[in-house]
């Protein structure tokens, strides 16, 4: 089976966890904006994106190839500036005047399984 990476980067955080995915897995990988990143040349998909202001940075990205995208096994990677618990949201409501936050897991780093197990898995 024929795999890759597709990833979106503001800072670099993001691209650097892709190659270090691709350097393990052997899998290439691809930034978004590439002209060459077709998800349907492809068997199954590792996805990677930061979220910024509450979107996937490669929102539009996914949207353009989500027929591709759906009907193939995938797996989403985020990668986030912000360190583990939630001191950091102190912080945060006094710069952005925000006087609540949702109650999701502020983990810096997850990996989700978004479609189903890649091939030759279980879980």
């Amino acid at each position: 089976m024929k795999g890759v990476i597709f990833f979106s980067s503001r800072y670099g955080s993001t691209a650097q966890y892709a190659q270090w995915i691709a350097e393990a897995t052997g899998l290439p990988s691809f930034d978004v904006e590439e002209e060459s990143a077709n998800p349907s040349d492809y068997d199954f998909l590792v996805l990677g994106s930061p979220v910024i202001y509450h979107k996937l940075m490669f929102h539009k990205w996914v949207k353009r190839n989500l027929a591709s995208i759906m009907s193939r096994p995938a797996i989403l990677f985020s990668v986030s500036g912000a360190g583990p618990g939630r001191s950091w949201m102190a912080g945060s409501r006094k710069a952005f005047r925000l006087t609540s936050f949702p109650t999701w897991s502020t983990s810096p780093c997850a990996a989700v399984r978004i479609r189903r197990s890649l091939p030759g898995t279980t879980g």
